[in-house]
């Protein structure tokens, strides 16, 4: 036996300090090309070097493997620290089944650290997906038991190790949340396919319990509801209704349906809505030349406008044909047309203020107009009649109290008179009351009555009565009443005088027969 160990030496020492390749069979063989030592055997194995604690190898070199029996696992030197290879008990390999790899580990794994594993996988460091033949992509499956939990993902941050959210599928009441920290249900996901943000149970595809905000445009086909506030930074647009707490955009407000707001409707730009507007505060207009526009179609047609201290309510240019119109009780009142025209009971005004019907005028009627207080001294009109009452009795109508004239027709007031009427004038009777002398002068002793003969030949001469006014000068002045009536009074005390002198002469000749 001794004499086969020191052959077996020899050869050895002999292959090593020739850089010979060693081969250790049974049968004996040659060693494979490619090794320097080459064991082999169809019924023995391999035992590498045993020892009690890895760390008792003094100046390990690199690549240096050895079975520790302490931990019954195979270790390798690599240079800086020794590394676990795989131990006896094969609870820690990966295993391959096929294509399939698998770890029959009951503990739990970590990648890229050894402590605090107290999950079944613990990476440090990103993971990365990757199946380019898949036309979905990657899939990351979890399997949820019966329970109510169901599959969790949690954020934890790792400087205190506190909760910064969690991604929780609960198969018991068929949805998926998101949560930050402990505020529970923030983002709901059912399996009706409806989203839910704050509320456990959303009924619509997107269900805010709270506020909403956008820095950007929102848009939705159909409707927008939310039980709080709808903000957003750019365009609001929803195909059907909007309707919210309230309603802020800094960019466009837009909805082909209703528009139905508990609270304010801000918006700093333009806001557009293709039906009712509705909301139980206001509607806020910040911009101080901002405008509420209305349209039909796509085209501007009215608006409403904050100019400086003024409020515009107008038709656009482009609007031809639109009026702008007045209703109360679900009818159409006062009109306003492209000129300017005014029509109250007419949609079709033909002066500045045209009204069109009302009542008679009376003392207890106010007929189209009445200007004054009704307990008062008041006028009213209607479409032929002005009346003036005082209090419900008959008043005095007064024109040009403080002076001025009042004519009836085309005719000018002549210089020097108050009132004048072109064309007749009927009426039951007129006083004139004159300031100069009634013609009772005739009467006195010392008056100069034309004697007959020369009265005669003034009437073949002028074709008129002394002091009386020709026909040509009547027909181009006209007459003044009151003088005219003082110059035939005058005709007839004459004649008086003249009657009184023949009767004396008839007298006379009477007593000389």
């Amino acid at each position: 036996m001794k004499r086969h160990l020191l052959l077996l030496s020899a050869v050895l020492l002999s292959a090593i300090s020739g850089y010979a390749q060693v081969a250790i069979s049974n049968p004996a063989s040659s060693p494979d090309a490619s090794a320097m030592l080459d064991v082999k055997s169809t019924n023995r194995g391999f035992l590498m070097p045993r020892v009690t604690l890895r760390t008792d190898v003094p100046t390990p070199a690199t690549g240096l493997v050895v079975y520790e029996t302490t931990s019954n696992a195979v270790w390798m030197y690599n240079g800086t620290a020794w590394t676990q290879l795989f131990n006896s008990g094969n609870t820690g390999q990966w295993l391959l089944n096929g294509a399939n790899m698998y770890n029959s580990n009951t503990g739990n794994v970590g990648i890229g650290l050894s402590t605090n594993l107290n999950k079944k996988l613990t990476v440090l460091g990103d993971a990365l997906l990757v199946n380019p033949t898949s036309v979905i992509g990657s899939t990351l499956t979890m399997v949820s038991g019966t329970g109510l939990g169901g599959s969790k993902i949690n954020f934890i941050r790792a400087s205190d190790s506190s909760s910064l959210g969690s991604l929780t599928a609960a198969p018991f009441i068929d949805r998926v949340t998101l949560q930050q920290g402990s505020n529970a249900n923030q983002v709901v996901l059912a399996s009706n396919g409806t989203v839910g943000i704050n509320t456990t149970s959303p009924t619509e595809r997107l269900d805010v319990n709270g506020n909403i905000r956008s820095r950007d445009t929102i848009h939705a086909d159909n409707d927008v509801e939310a039980a709080g506030e709808v903000r957003a930074g750019g365009r609001i647009e929803a195909g059907g209704v909007i309707e919210g707490h309230g309603l802020s955009s800094i960019g466009t407000l837009y909805a082909s349906g209703t528009a139905l707001i508990n609270g304010a409707v801000t918006g700093s730009s333009t806001g557009t809505f293709g039906g009712l507007i509705t909301s139980n505060t206001g509607v806020t207009i910040s911009n101080a030349a901002g405008e509420l526009s209305f349209r039909t179609g796509g085209n501007d047609k009215g608006f409403v406008q904050l100019s400086g201290d003024n409020l515009r309510l107008g038709t656009y240019n482009g609007n031809a044909t639109g009026n702008i119109v007045f209703r109360t009780g679900g009818a159409d009142r006062l009109y306003m047309d492209q000129s300017g025209n005014t029509g109250l009971g007419t949609a079709t005004p033909l002066t500045r203020m045209h009204i069109a019907s009302g009542a008679d005028v009376s003392l207890t009627t106010h007929g189209y107009l009445m200007l004054g207080p009704v307990s008062g001294s008041n006028i009213v009109m209607d479409n032929n009649e002005i009346m003036a009452r005082s209090n419900g009795a008959v008043g005095a109508l007064v024109m040009q109290n403080d002076g001025g004239t009042v004519r009836i027709g085309a005719q000018a007031v002549p210089s020097g008179y108050k009132f004048a009427i072109d064309g007749k004038m009927i009426c039951e009777e007129v006083r004139v009351q004159l300031k100069a002398n009634w013609p009772d002068y005739v009467f006195r002793k010392d008056y100069n009555l034309m004697p007959l003969r020369q009265l005669k030949t003034f009437i073949e001469t002028n074709n008129h009565l002394p002091n009386i006014p020709k026909a040509t000068i009547v027909e181009k002045e006209g007459v003044e009443v009151g003088d005219m009536q003082k110059k035939l009074m005058e005709k007839v005390e004459e004649l008086t005088l003249y009657i009184i002198d023949l009767q004396k002469q008839i007298d006379e000749l009477k007593a000389k027969k």
